[in-house]
């Protein structure tokens, strides 16, 4: 089992679990959000404390960090402060880790090899442990550098490449060096979101390396954003690739990327005087000329697949040095005529399955029309819900309504969708004031729900039906969930026994700690945009019962867990607001 599975499927279990009673509340809006945010900034502090007990120094530095980004723009002297510690302990943990791994000999075959897999029954040696450690860290600093991207972009890719001048070792820098080239520009496309100018000018430090496959990536993110500062980088992008000849590495992902792109630039810029070409044409030609010489070089017995891929990417420029490409690669007739035989025989397939696919509806009407009906049916589903919500909607035509998506939900394929389904048209019956129906529409939920959990499925439709009471009828929202908070801390506790046993290279559990901060900063962002039913509730929650959402995150019993429970909670309330996905969507 994956760790990232294992985390992802504890805080499955856990979040639903936060989802429980609200009750109106008569202060202003405003004195709400400020009473809110007094109370989540004692909690945060509280929390910071409580990351000290935690064993694993990889999760004391992932959530130090994490919840110093959302205490920023409340207390920014304190989060700099947090900050602070955390990368003065992340930088002596990657000292340790490079000293640990300069001390060892030369790495023999069975370091390199392994040592049998999952489970399997060697040892490793003290260098495969060190790597596994060094790993984990590694993604402990990406999240650390998205955090501190939040707020000070350049002191996020300052961080980045200070911490990688830690490492003295070689294979511990090929590594970082390669894990470097993925997050980078992932790295730069967020700074970007907030700062265009700011990821503008680190993305034009970062080519000081050379382009690589995602920069053209970066450069559609940043001309998105600002047209001027996207032809600023692709100027700089463009000069790279001249000064770094046509045989640099990743010249062809880069160049060729770049000429489609500039394309569509200029097909805009032709439709719209306000808007901007990435280049001019002369630069247009001139990159293609590029392209043209690197066709041209290629080992001609091997390489007409990609001789007619830089063909085509420079034919609208240049047409005619396309043409003698392709001219020079039809000099192996046998080749081509295999070529040739193979391609119409592809054809012939794609042809055939094109025109199976085309013609599904009369090979299969019943199914066409079992789609058909189905779209159909979830159209008018979210029509009735709209309706449902309304106040001033006489009860009668309610009734109906709501007799009628209860009629289509119960066609809905899926328990899933179904508990879900009701649940959410409880919860507007109920903001229409009809408590009543509410009421007895999540009879109607809690019907599909096993009352004695034994498996997965069975907590994770436990948990569903309690969010959905947390919206539609709380008095019976705690109870159950009083209920799922015994059975979560014993199911989590035997979970972690039983990942541990199975982790034999202690890269999931260390010291019978998990290691949630290695996975904590992405998954909390995502987490509660991912289990869509749960977001709002959450979030509502978080607004009208917070010292009850604390007292229930406090009822889990594991550190580790229960940090990372506060941190949700706390992300909620202080992070910006995401969009809760509509309920048509959450059915599809």
């Amino acid at each position: 089992m994956k760790s990232s599975k294992l985390i992802f499927l504890t805080l499955l279990f856990l979040l639903p679990c936060l989802a429980y009673s609200q009750t109106n509340n008569l202060q202003s809006k405003e004195d709400q959000e400020n009473k809110l945010r007094e109370s989540s900034i004692s909690f945060l502090r509280e929390t910071v404390g409580e990351i000290g007990n935690m064993r694993s120094i990889e999760n004391r530095i992932s959530f130090t960090s994490e919840l110093a980004a959302l205490l920023w723009p409340h207390d920014q002297k304190s989060a700099a402060a947090m900050f602070g510690t955390a990368v003065t302990d992340f930088k002596q943990l990657l000292v340790q880790y490079d000293g640990l791994m300069n001390a060892l000999d030369s790495p023999d075959d069975d370091d390199l090899r392994g040592y049998g897999g999952f489970m399997g029954m060697g040892e490793p040696s003290e260098r495969m442990i060190i790597g596994r450690k060094f790993r984990t860290a590694m993604a402990v600093r990406q999240q650390m550098a998205l955090n501190i991207a939040e707020h000070e972009p350049e002191l996020a890719f300052n961080f980045y490449y200070d911490s990688a001048n830690s490492v003295s070792n070689t294979q511990l820098k090929a590594e970082m060096t390669e894990r470097d080239l993925n997050f980078e520009n992932k790295l730069l496309s967020e700074i970007a979101e907030t700062n265009v100018a700011k990821a503008t000018e680190l993305g034009k430090r970062s080519l000081e390396k050379g382009p690589n496959w995602q920069t053209v990536d970066l450069l559609k993110k940043i001309y998105k954003k600002d047209a001027e500062k996207g032809i600023e980088f692709a100027a700089e992008v463009f000069s790279k690739l001249k000064s770094g000849g046509k045989d640099a590495m990743f010249f062809d992902s880069v160049s060729t990327g770049l000429i489609d792109f500039a394309l569509e630039t200029k097909t805009l810029a032709a439709a719209d005087t306000k808007k901007k070409a990435l280049f001019t044409d002369s630069e247009l030609r001139e990159i293609a000329e590029l392209i043209a010489q690197k066709a041209f070089g290629l080992a001609e017995e091997y390489e007409s697949y990609n001789a007619e891929r830089y063909a085509k990417s420079i034919e609208k420029i240049l047409p005619a040095r396309a043409a003698q490409i392709r001219a020079k690669y039809k000099a192996n007739e046998t080749n081509d005529a295999v070529g040739s035989t193979n391609s119409t025989y592809r054809g012939a397939v794609n042809t055939v399955g094109y025109a199976m696919s085309a013609n599904t509806a009369t090979i299969n009407p019943g199914r066409e029309a079992a789609r058909k009906e189905q779209e159909k049916l979830e159209g008018e589903l979210a029509e009735s819900v709209k309706k449902a919500s309304q106040k001033d909607l006489p009860k009668d035509e309610r009734d109906k309504i709501v007799a009628r998506a209860r009629e289509i939900l119960m066609k809905t394929p899926g328990r899933e969708k179904k508990l879900m389904g009701i649940s959410m048209l409880a919860a507007q019956v109920r903001q229409a004031g009809d408590q009543e129906l509410a009421t007895e529409l999540m009879r109607d939920a809690a019907s599909l729900v096993n009352s004695n959990p034994k498996n997965y499925q069975d907590f994770i439709f436990t948990w569903m039906l309690v969010a959905g009471y947390a919206e539609a009828d709380p008095d019976k929202a705690f109870p159950l969930l009083e209920a799922s908070i015994v059975r979560a801390n014993d199911l989590i506790n035997s979970f972690v026994r039983v990942g541990e046993f199975m982790d034999v290279q202690g890269e999931m559990i260390v010291d019978g700690e998990v290691q949630v901060g290695a996975f904590g900063g992405e998954m909390i962002r995502g987490l509660t945009r991912e289990i869509g039913i749960a977001e709002s509730t959450l979030k509502s929650l978080v607004r009208t019962e917070f010292e009850k959402t604390k007292a229930i995150a406090n009822r889990v019993e594991r550190t580790e867990v229960r940090v990372l429970a506060r941190v949700l909670i706390l992300r909620s309330a202080l992070a910006k607001k995401h969009d809760s996905p509509e309920m048509i969507d959450v059915l599809k």
